[in-house]
């Protein structure tokens, strides 16, 4: 897939406040850090929600 700098689609959710840094997983799998929600969160794109994995609760 060409990267042309065409916005496919956009999700906004409470749980990801001021994504700071996205990853691709080898297998597919979204993954955001939201700077302001001290988080790590997986982005399930076809269904339109956030899972979150860890936050600052964690550690």
């Amino acid at each position: 897939m060409p990267m042309d700098g065409n916005v496919l689609s956009t999700l906004e959710n409470p749980t990801l406040c001021g994504p700071s840094a996205v990853h691709m997983s080898d297998s597919g799998q979204l993954l955001a850090c939201g700077y302001y929600s001290n988080n790590l969160v997986r982005v399930d794109g076809e269904r339109g929600r956030v899972v979150k994995l860890a936050s600052e609760k964690d550690g």
